[in-house]
């Protein structure tokens, strides 16, 4: 359900809540020509485009890698703190 809300808020992003709810009073569900007909695009070029959307919105800043890498490797504070103390 969640990844469904998901790519519905990504279709009112693009075209607002009024071509959604277009899209939603077909009889027997929309198929690929009302998704045409609405977005302009069929069902699986949508979903390809939310997904890339959803890969550049949650892609790793640059240098998050090495960033993590470093940060694993430092012992946990605590134990820093008391071998700094004595």
């Amino acid at each position: 359900y969640l990844e469904r809300a998901a790519f519905f808020d990504y279709l009112v992003k693009l075209q607002g809540i009024e071509a959604l709810i277009e899209l939603s009073y077909q009889r027997s569900g929309p198929g690929d020509q009302d998704y045409v007909r609405v977005y302009g695009k069929p069902f699986n070029e949508l979903v390809a485009d939310w997904e890339t959307q959803l890969r550049s919105d949650y892609a790793a800043a640059p240098g998050a890698d090495e960033t993590a890498r470093r940060y694993r490797a430092e012992p946990p504070i605590a134990a820093r703190q008391m071998c700094e103390a004595g």
